[in-house]
């Protein structure tokens, strides 16, 4: 391999250094590569053999086309820097469909990926205890490693699995039957799942009109008529998503809701609406049908303080958990959930996750010294699922609340390290109007991420 790496380097006159940004990898892997001191992993010979035989540095393939790579500094025990220079994620299925805060670029995870394959020669199994809107899970998919996510907020549950599992994706003519159903549906059929107390759909309250609550129920129920489990979940996630729009709810909020009169409510714009949404989903999930070697992750309600999974199961535990209170996930999504917890779905277990469940669950939801005290609970289970010499990478930023501010990384690495955890990498990333995760509340503006990587001894 290290005649590979030197002919490479020739060929295209470029140091080790350079090639480790190309690749995305670290300079001490390349080095040692050249060295003889250490062999890349499979995919990586892959790579390095049609680099060696492209004709420029872009010829690494559609998956490795967007790589940034990491380059190190000596900045002391930071061992990078990270600045993708304000770049946007350009894929349109990680976050240009469905609606979630606290976004994680699709090439961020793929380096990260990469890095851990490479520099630990890791290949999971991998856990995001985190799930999110699934760019974790879609990466690892992409990068063909065994993946398993969790979370306990059903929306996100949802979009993750329409994001990775839907990859071949219906016909137009089922789909516009499918939403003639659903628009011509005037029978309300609801689930009798759903606490009424939390759901906002169910019952008086201000966030939606009359009409517009008529309209929903009867949307929801025509969801749940539906034999086809890929179309009910694919209308339930496009009408969780633009629900907000046509509710008397400022959209903008990221902590709690704003009241916001929409003025008069037509059903005819929220049959448009969500026709298109689903038409978005549909396009950007598309270019899934053709990927290589994609596999499938699976998606699962669970708490990352309590999880469903044996000791030492897991290669990789990757989690980007909640930025303290700085988005309180169970109240920004509680319209959402409102919609999945109505809709009887064909695929899914008795037990349906609520948006009681949530707010009792959500590390988000509450004060900033609740959110601190489930650290040791969650960091504790990532340690127990690992196998010895396995990975845990978090990324978080710090959190103000009320003029206090937080550092949860600092408690992260604490807890790990207690647990037995022993510290490899701390890198900086750089988020300052960057990247979609700037965030200014309350005083609070995050300018930068820290990105934790420990091993377990």
């Amino acid at each position: 391999m290290h005649n590979i790496i030197s002919q490479i380097r020739k060929k295209f006159n470029i140091s080790q250094e350079d090639l480790a940004h190309t690749l995305g990898v670290s300079y001490t892997s390349v080095n040692a590569w050249e060295g003889g001191k250490r062999t890349p992993h499979g995919r990586m010979i892959n790579v390095l053999k049609d680099l060696l035989n492209s004709d420029d540095l872009s010829g690494l393939g559609v998956n490795a086309k967007y790589k940034n790579g990491f380059v190190r500094t000596n900045a002391g025990y930071v061992s990078s820097v990270i600045d993708y220079n304000n770049s946007r994620d350009y894929l349109p299925y990680t976050h240009n469909i469905g609606r979630w805060y606290g976004s994680l670029p699709s090439f961020l995870v793929r380096d990260l990926l990469n890095f851990i394959q490479t520099d630990y020669c890791n290949s999971g199994p991998l856990l995001a205890n985190f799930s999110g809107s699934g760019t974790v899970a879609l990466e690892a998919a992409l990068s063909g490693v065994t993946c398993y996510a969790t979370d306990i907020n059903p929306m996100a549950i949802a979009l993750s699995s329409l994001k990775t599992q839907l990859t071949t994706k219906p016909s137009i003519a089922k789909l516009e039957a499918a939403f003639n159903s659903i628009s011509l549906n005037k029978i309300i059929q609801l689930t009798d799942s759903a606490s009424t107390k939390d759901n906002l759909i169910i019952g008086e309250n201000r966030w939606l009109s009359d009409e517009a609550r008529l309209a929903v129920q009867e949307i929801i129920s025509g969801i749940s008529l539906l034999e086809d489990s890929v179309l009910q979940r694919l209308f339930a996630v496009s009408l969780s998503s633009i629900i907000v729009n046509f509710s008397n709810i400022d959209k903008r909020c990221t902590n709690h809701y704003v009241f916001k009169d929409n003025g008069n409510f037509s059903r005819h714009k929220l049959e448009n609406a969500l026709w298109e949404e689903v038409l978005e989903y549909i396009n950007a999930i598309s270019e899934l049908e053709d990927v290589p070697d994609y596999k499938s992750p699976e998606i699962m309600y669970g708490n990352a303080c309590s999880l469903d999974f044996e000791n030492e199961s897991m290669g990789i535990v990757f989690s980007h958990p909640p930025y303290g209170t700085t988005i309180n996930y169970y109240s920004i999504n509680r319209m959402p959930i409102s919609v999945h917890e109505l809709i009887s779905f064909k695929d899914i277990p008795q037990q349906v996750v609520t948006t009681a469940d949530c707010k009792k669950n959500d590390i988000s939801s509450g004060t900033l010294s609740r959110f601190n005290s489930f650290t040791d609970n969650w960091v504790g289970e990532a340690y127990r699922v690992l196998k010895p010499g396995g990975i845990f990478v978090s990324i978080i930023g710090d959190s103000r609340d009320n003029g206090k501010l937080s550092h949860p990384f600092t408690d992260i690495i604490t807890r790990g390290e207690s647990h037995g955890f022993i510290m490899k990498e701390l890198f900086i990333w750089v988020t300052n109007h960057k990247a979609g995760m700037h965030v200014k509340r309350k005083g609070n503006h995050i300018d930068h991420n820290y990105i934790i990587i420990m091993e377990k001894k």
